[in-house]
């Protein structure tokens, strides 16, 4: 994801109702209210919209924070408040990434209604096709995708998405045109298979495996990484030797 350039991001108007934060304020009053939100505010201009734990000392300067009290104050939000989402290196709020995402989101369509609109008012032909399908076709929830994704490769112990690049954008619009394309049961193989979550090995499925080539996903609804009785890391069954027949010389005449 792009860093925002909009010096604002939607924000429910009954936040402090929510569950999660009421727990934040009933440990750190107004104060940790006002911090979860510059903390966002934070994230929100950064590139992938998260933060590196290892920033954290760096982060409580810029507050104007005690050291130890912020990092206590993240872990908290982390864990049990649930506020934030963590991979052990870096600290993310998805309900932040999915509010931008639907931002930029419904900024594309009104470039692309603009775009129609200047086309139709000075007489340009061809504007379907110029356009293409993009402009009849809703975008996909680009931000659902993700955020099911990394829900699956927290529990999986897969490699997170932290950046939505226009290319990653482009291969999921295009996979989610085809009928086979099936993510609840790709996601369902995936974790039945010891091969594409990399057990005992280094090599692990990641999102761009899956999304980038219709190849790679076909393979896996087809059962292909599946465990077998007897397999080697999930990849299939060992192949069988052939057995060999031994003659007894001392009875040859």
């Amino acid at each position: 994801m792009k860093p925002i350039k909009s010096h604002y991001f939607p924000h429910d108007w009954d936040a402090r109702q929510d569950e999660k934060i009421v727990d934040l304020y009933g440990k750190y009053d107004w104060e940790g209210y006002g911090l979860y939100w510059a903390i966002l505010e934070v994230m929100a201009k950064n590139d992938g919209h998260c933060l590196t734990l290892a920033g954290v000392g760096g982060l409580a300067k810029v507050l104007n924070r005690d050291k130890d009290q912020f990092e206590q104050f993240i872990k908290d939000c982390i864990d049990p408040f649930k506020l934030f989402e963590c991979d052990g290196t870096s600290y993310w709020s998805n309900s932040l990434r999915i509010r931008i995402a639907r931002a930029f989101d419904k900024a594309e369509r009104c470039s692309v209604a603009g775009k129609k609109g200047a086309a139709k008012r000075y007489g340009k032909d061809g504007e379907e096709e110029f356009f293409g399908e993009a402009e009849t076709t809703p975008p996909p929830d680009y931000a659902k995708i993700v955020a099911e994704w990394n829900a699956m490769a927290k529990e999986t112990g897969l490699t997170f998405v932290r950046t939505l690049t226009d290319a990653r954008k482009q291969a999921i619009r295009k996979r989610l045109t085809e009928k086979t394309f099936d993510l609840p049961r790709i996601y369902a193989e995936i974790r039945a298979s010891d091969f594409l979550r990399g057990v005992g090995k280094e090599w692990r499925v990641d999102f761009d495996f899956v999304f980038t080539s219709p190849g790679n996903y076909v393979k896996i609804l087809e059962g292909k990484y599946r465990n077998r009785p007897g397999a080697q890391t999930g990849r299939g069954a060992a192949p069988e030797m052939p057995t060999r027949k031994y003659v007894d010389l001392s009875k040859e005449h």
